[in-house]
């Protein structure tokens, strides 16, 4: 009664054998990558400028597998490193650049109400600075403004703290970039549009000495180029902030020729009872000019040949 047992195992083993022969055991398919992980390592290569690396780094998420929040992030990331990447990469491929401002406008239209407004919203509202301001050869402040302005809003409202900051800081930054090799040009400025309120919130949040300098330019620049009227001082003390870091500030040489050609011409001061008209003041001009002429050499100074 046992041979036949043995007969039905035997003969199991080998039914074994020949499936296990007819198909091999397939490979463990890999955990996917989580949203955290992939994020992390996305925005640190986004970070150091490699757009086009952080874009593959996004592009192995499946939007199907996250959350609704999620899905949006990593579809405006997606948008924004393409552009970016384009614009350097293929800066004549305008389908690209164009469909990547669509995206990026079609995602913050999404956001209807006010309350809604996230750091994800927020972003958005840069990069489409960015896109209208800080390409090479196409720097359009009129529409690049209104989308700094509310990027710059939102963090303004944030509490206060490091991140809110730094992200406050970043967007004014970009406003204040350069977009040509010679930034040094002080009739054509790229922060010159940026507002005084602006401005000055950024300086009262600003932690470095660096930082507070070009603050401190940008003031001088925007009181200069764009006030009517100024208050007694207030000139002369963002001029004389900056001048006080030196030769080392890349700013120096653009403020000491500026702040004498401040003097040179008449101002309206507002005073406390009213307005009133500063004449030129051609001794400080005239002292200024030989300080930049004692601390510049012919070739050095940006300036030097009309001081001299």
């Amino acid at each position: 009664m046992k041979r036949p047992i043995r007969s039905l195992t035997f003969i199991a083993v080998l039914g074994f054998i020949g499936i296990a022969w007819m198909f091999p055991a397939l490979p463990i398919r890999a955990a996917e990558p989580g949203f955290a992980a992939v994020k992390a390592k996305a925005e640190k290569l986004y970070q150091e400028g490699a757009y086009g690396a952080a874009r593959k780094a996004y592009q192995v998420l499946d939007l199907k597998t996250l959350t609704k929040d999620q899905a949006r992030w990593v579809e405006f990331r997606l948008a924004d490193t393409l552009w970016r990447t384009a614009s350097i990469e293929y800066p004549d491929d305008y389908s690209q650049l164009e469909w990547a401002r669509a995206k990026l406008e079609a995602l913050a239209a999404r956001t209807l109400r006010v309350t809604d407004r996230d750091e994800t919203w927020a972003d958005i509202q840069l990069s489409l600075g960015d896109f209208w301001w800080t390409r090479r050869n196409w720097s359009n402040w009129e529409k690049a403004g209104p989308y700094y302005e509310k990027a710059l809003e939102w963090w303004a409202g944030r509490p206060k703290g490091e991140e809110a900051a730094d992200h406050y800081l970043g967007i004014l930054w970009s406003m204040a970039a350069p977009t040509e090799d010679d930034w040094s040009t002080w009739r054509s400025h790229p922060g010159d549009e940026i507002s005084r309120d602006a401005l000055e919130n950024a300086l009262r949040i600003a932690t470095t000495t660096e930082q507070k300098i070009h603050l401190h330019y940008l003031l001088a620049r925007n009181l200069v180029l764009k006030r009517k009227t100024v208050r007694p001082g207030e000139v002369q003390a963002q001029f004389e902030a900056v001048l006080q870091a030196g030769k080392t500030s890349k700013y120096y040489d653009d403020a000491l020729y500026q702040y004498a050609c401040w003097f040179e011409k008449s101002h309206k001061i507002q005073e406390e009872d009213g307005i009133i008209d500063s004449p030129p003041d051609y001794s400080r001009t005239l002292a200024l000019y030989r300080r930049y002429l004692k601390e510049f050499k012919k070739g050095e100074g940006a300036h030097w040949k009309a001081v001299k």
